[in-house]
């Protein structure tokens, strides 16, 4: 998992606290010290922190040498309120640019204001803030925060002060999926089970004010906090077994990882009863294929296996080349017919082992993606040698893979699916994780009956 950095600042804790709440200002700091955060929020509007030269200051419970101070625009319903709000922090800071932007719907549910929020975020952006910005669980709102240049985009787990949890599960975790910054829940988080839920799905960080301010006994729950913020991370990137409606023995007969499973050497290709078309049939035209993998400003695909084409058909032929691979040849006739029909003339098509074929055909560096979806398992432990995904194949897709390339591998078989998890692992020598969401592609009619037969779907993406 990415470490945590916040304009320019790497951070050791992924707790925020709010500042709110507390009966005093020395419990504040204590349930601050209790947390082992290294950022706190401060609401402006509510909170002292220099403009009010007559009462207590909360700089001198907290000091900026400490901790990071984040000024909050809470209480803003408009985003005209939320800038000016920023411009008096920055001012009351030394001209600190980094806030927390929040504009409020209405004081019953203080949802946010989606388009106030960018309205404001883009203005406070132009005049150079670093924009940490707290919105709904919409995965297209925190995708356009993220375009228009905001650097942590912070969802609600439920509504503020509500104390409900994480309520939607799914849409944290496609934003988490999909952003290139940091994602914080902010705001909903009742107890440290929910601390960790939000860790688990792969959040960077966590922000809270009521759970600890407003509990029985706010150092306790803050140490409490700040143990299980760490605990979901760990989890998280350890990886969790997949959930299943069935047993499985904690000490199986057959090790997932057996030295056959892992071999060094190159798989063992099975042509038995493959080829029933005739040779007519199989007559593929494959002009200029060399000429679009050598270029390097193309954007080129292996299919590996692609079976009857439904992901070969979903591709954008404008966008990209297509190379199949596939050694049954019924698969072969019929997207060779699709190519010829269409006209199109950046599919490229081969029929035999893939193996062999990537080693005489496809030239270093030439490849962008491979996608190696529903690969043949070999359940039978004698016929293992036989399966695609080896440290052999691995070695020989990193010659083939451009820089930034990845490979896309999909399986519903749970032996084959692990152990290729821990073979690229083993290899590359990086811990990698199954997506928690299935990626874009398409349904085949192999993988809609292990969908109908309540089959988990393991998918792995390995960057290179």
């Amino acid at each position: 998992m990415k470490k945590l950095i916040l304009d320019n600042k790497e951070y050791t804790s992924r707790l925020i606290l709010g500042t709110g709440k507390y009966k005093d200002f020395e419990e504040t700091q204590s349930a601050i010290e209790a947390s082992g955060c290294e950022m706190v929020t401060v609401a402006i509007r509510r909170m002292n922190i220099g403009q009010d030269q007559n009462s207590k200051n909360l700089l001198d419970y907290i000091s900026p040498k400490k901790y990071t101070i984040l000024p909050n625009t809470a209480g803003c319903f408009n985003a005209q309120d939320a800038i000016r709000t920023c411009n008096i922090a920055a001012e009351i800071l030394n001209g600190e640019k980094l806030v927390k932007l929040e504009v409020l719907g209405d004081k019953k549910t203080l949802y946010p204001n989606v388009v106030e929020t960018i309205t404001a975020a883009e203005n406070l952006i132009k005049d150079g803030f670093k924009v940490m910005v707290y919105t709904t669980d919409d995965p297209l709102v925190a995708k356009e925060l993220e375009n228009i240049g905001c650097i942590s985009v912070m969802p609600l787990a439920s509504p503020i002060g509500s104390g409900l949890g994480i309520q939607n599960r799914y849409n944290i975790s496609e934003i988490v999926e999909n952003a290139k910054i940091p994602i914080i829940v902010d705001a909903g988080v009742g107890t440290a089970s929910d601390a960790s839920i939000a860790m688990e799905l792969g959040c960077d960080g966590v922000l809270m004010n009521t759970a600890i301010a407003c509990c029985k006994n706010p150092l306790l729950m803050a140490s409490a906090m700040k143990k299980a913020v760490e605990a979901g991370h760990e989890a998280f990137k350890a990886g969790r077994i997949p959930k299943k409606r069935y047993a499985s023995a904690s000490s199986p007969e057959e090790n997932y990882y057996s030295k056959n499973n892992t071999s060094q050497e190159k798989p063992k290709f099975y042509n038995g009863h493959r080829n029933r078309k005739n040779n007519d049939e199989l007559k593929i035209s494959n002009e200029d294929f060399d000429q679009k993998l050598n270029d390097q400003n193309q954007i080129n695909i292996l299919d590996i296996g692609f079976g009857s084409g439904e992901s070969i058909v979903s591709q954008d032929f404008k966008q990209c080349n297509i190379f199949g691979i596939e050694s049954y040849s019924r698969g072969i006739v019929k997207m060779n017919k699709y190519k010829n029909q269409m006209n199109i003339k950046n599919l490229f098509l081969f029929h035999g082992d893939a193996v062999e074929i990537i080693e005489k055909v496809i030239p270093k560096k030439s490849i962008n993606v491979i996608n190696i979806f529903f690969p043949d398992p070999w359940p039978k432990k004698k016929h293992h040698k036989r399966r695609l995904l080896s440290h052999y194949t691995i070695g020989l897709f990193r010659k083939i893979l451009r820089k930034n390339g990845f490979i896309h591998f999909a399986s519903d078989h749970i032996d084959y699916s692990h152990q290729t998890k821990y073979i690229f692992e083993n290899t590359l020598n990086k811990k990698l994780f199954f997506s928690n969401f299935r990626q874009k592609r398409p349904i085949t009619k192999y993988e809609q009956k292990a969908i109908d037969k309540k089959r988990f779907i393991f998918d792995l993406l390995i960057e290179f």
